[in-house]
């Protein structure tokens, strides 16, 4: 339970799994609640087709800010 939330970070890994319906699904549950949406698109150096993905996601999310994030960070892996 929150409240008093201004901003909402959508994170979203750029895997097989990555799925823009369902960032538009958490994005009509965060612009409902009065919050920001920032999405949080992670893992972008192991993507293959990043700006395909980063135009259809543009596309879609209206005014929400995209945010990308690689895979490492300064030589460890983080969330592998």
């Amino acid at each position: 339970m929150a409240s008093n939330i201004d901003t909402v970070f959508i994170c979203m890994s750029l895997n097989n799994d990555f799925n823009l319906r369902r960032i538009e699904r958490y994005l009509g549950i965060t612009w409902d609640s009065g919050a920001s949406p920032v999405i949080v698109l992670t893992k972008f150096d192991l993507c293959n087709n990043i700006s395909e993905k980063l135009t259809d996601s543009r596309e879609n999310t209206r005014q929400a800010k995209i945010n990308l994030r690689k895979c490492f960070f300064k030589g460890f892996s983080i969330g592998l």
